[in-house]
Parts: C-alpha cells; structure tokens; sequence
C-alpha cells in the first residue's frame, strides 16, 4: 500500500505547477499583521516531540497551522475575483487531510533540514501519511468542479505555508531561511506531487 500511495503522489499534477512557482512567500513579518503571538525561539534548538501514529504533531510555539494558511489563502490575489473557485479552494484546502499534509510536511522539512541523518524513521512516516493523504484530497476532488486547478495550486500553497510557519516560530534564526531554505521547501512538494521542480522563488 505505501508503494502504491507514494507511487500515485509523483505521479499527479504534471503540467501546470512550475507556473506557480513564483506566488509571493510569506514571512514572519507579514503574519503578524494577523497578531499571531509567538515566544522568542531558535530553530536549531527545538527538538522534535516524535511522531504519533493516532495524530499529527503539533507545531512548536502553539503556532496554530490554520492560522497560517489562511493568511497564504488571502495572499492570493485572483482568488478574490473567482469567489466559486474560492469556496471550492477552502473546502479543499483546509479539508483534514489537507491539514494533516501541512503539519506532518513542516516536520519532514525540519527533520531534514535541521536533524539529518537522526530521524530517518519518523521521516518514512511521516512521507507514508502525507502520501496516503494526498490520496484521499485526490479522491475528495474528483466530484469537485476545478479539480485540476486545486491539485495544480495545491504545492505551491503548501510550500508558502509551511514557510511561514517556520519563519514566525523561530524569527530569531531569520538567517537560516534563505534562498536555499526556500528552494528545498518548495521543491520537496513539488517533486512528490509531480515530479516537476517549480521556477525559483523571486
């Protein structure tokens, strides 16, 4: 089954999604207009509370997810010239498994950005979940309207969200997520769902 899943995860969304590359990233500084509350925190510090099999891992700092992809979601400007694709989106996006997907990957990226080569383990769980998942989003989406548009938008949103998190739970290591951060948390959710690396961020 895992085989299977991960199989169909690479194997859907090809075409399209490089074109949404160049959506505009957030950062810490831009969420706080949200009045997000965030303790002070360094990101080499943090440790990672292990993965639990019955729920997905909450964030560090008590950082709500949701918080975050709302605020990637009002980011998007032509979403408030399409209001039926937008009610279309947000079922879709805040859905369960979509949610599942944002926090298990905000922990993939800092397993292997920050713990590497110690939690291998929780790394293959946490990419079995987020492949089984992505699974039920593409089987929510068949009876939906723009099913192509929200598979094709799904990783370029994922990828601004999970930045976002990271950049307001550890302002402090501001430094640590540059270019090359943002290009691996781009990448990574582009290359599971299609196999297609996006254009660089700006």
């Amino acid at each position: 089954t895992s085989a299977a899943t991960s199989g169909q995860l690479l194997s859907v969304v090809e075409g399209n999604t490089a074109r949404h590359g160049s959506k505009t990233w957030t950062s810490s500084k831009a969420v706080e207009k949200k009045s997000l509350k965030v303790e002070v925190a360094l990101v080499e510090l943090e440790k990672y509370p292990g993965f639990n099999v019955d729920a997905n891992t909450a964030l560090p700092q008590n950082i709500d997810i949701s918080d975050h992809m709302a605020y990637v979601t009002s980011c998007q400007v032509d979403l408030k010239r399409k209001p039926g694709f937008k009610v279309e989106w947000e079922t879709f996006f805040y859905s369960p498994p979509s949610v599942s997907i944002c926090l298990d990957y905000f922990w993939w990226i800092f397993l292997r950005q920050f713990m590497p080569g110690r939690q291998a383990p929780a790394l293959a769980k946490l990419f079995t979940r987020v492949s089984d998942c992505y699974v039920q989003l593409l089987q929510a989406t068949e009876e939906m309207k723009y099913s192509d548009t929200l598979l094709d938008r799904f990783p370029a949103y994922l990828a601004q969200c999970a930045y976002s998190a990271f950049s307001h739970a550890f302002p402090t290591s501001a430094a640590r997520f540059d270019e090359d951060f943002k290009d691996e948390v781009s990448s990574v959710i582009f290359a599971w769902v299609s196999g297609v690396t996006p254009i660089p961020y700006n």
